[in-house]
């Protein structure tokens, strides 16, 4: 278990652990290799804080080579594989089924897999901030989580939590609470004493129409046309924190991706 010490000084989000304000987090560490049942070959360190609005993490991942630290991904939410990578797996509902997990690469690239399975679009899964800087015996990744972008019951005190590292370089997957071999989510540890914000109710529904047009493009049937104008709708309704359902109407991206190609839409 660990208690994220409250601050009204939000850290800066740079991957650089300089901030006084991570003086007084809450530190944990001692990563353990659950299918081995050893310690990992390099030792890793997390830090909490949180405020009215955000939980905030700090991880150090120490390298005894930080020349051979490998991490080659780029883009947001494509997966980091085997980079080295810290991840935070967050059970807001403690029902050990609904984990979100945050991973973040040495090089500060976001990958994202929300509960629920939520789309990849960010106006649908909430948007979050991290960093990583390198250091002399390792590197630091910088984490900030709105409340906002999970879902989790009015009274909560409490969420299931986990801290996951990949070091590239032994290949060892690495965790704060030994989950065992079986990935026993149950095992999980517990982010305790905390405040999150009342949920907010008028946000249940939400609206996100599209629209685009363009001039000799091919349709989703093949066919070739000299203007094309299409559009469609996403409705998203939340009937309670843990119940969310999608309708939607006319859903067809393809053609923006396939169509601009100088522009990143992962």
């Amino acid at each position: 278990s660990i208690t994220p010490v409250a601050v009204t000084i939000r850290p800066t989000i740079d991957g650089h652990l300089d901030d006084e304000v991570w003086d007084l987090a809450s530190a944990s560490g001692d990563f353990w290799i659950s299918d081995q049942g050893r310690w990992p070959d390099e030792q890793t360190e997390v830090l909490v804080l949180a405020d009215t609005d955000h939980l905030y993490f700090a991880i150090r991942a120490y390298d005894s080579n930080p020349r051979r630290i490998y991490a080659v991904e780029t883009v947001q939410d494509r997966g980091l594989r085997f980079d080295d990578q810290v991840v935070i797996e967050i059970d807001t509902f403690g029902d050990h089924e609904s984990v979100s997990r945050f991973a973040v690469n040495a090089r500060g690239t976001q990958d994202y897999s929300p509960a629920g399975g939520r789309a990849i679009n960010i106006a649908w899964q909430g948007d979050w901030s991290a960093a990583s800087a390198n250091s002399d015996d390792g590197w630091t990744a910088e984490i900030a989580i709105p409340f906002d972008v999970l879902n989790y019951r009015s009274d909560a005190t409490k969420f299931g939590i986990n801290f996951a590292r990949y070091h590239h370089r032994t290949r060892q997957w690495s965790r704060w609470a030994d989950v065992t071999p079986q990935y026993k989510k149950e095992e999980m540890g517990r982010l305790a004493d905390i405040a999150p914000p009342p949920r907010d109710q008028s946000k249940s529904l939400t609206v996100m129409p599209y629209v685009f047009a363009g001039r000799n493009i091919i349709d989703r049937d093949g066919d070739f046309e000299e203007l094309l104008v299409t559009g469609g709708l996403d409705i998203r309704y939340s009937t309670r924190s843990s119940m969310t359902g999608v309708l939607s109407l006319y859903p067809d991206f393809t053609q923006i991706k396939t169509q601009i190609t100088d522009a990143d839409f992962s």
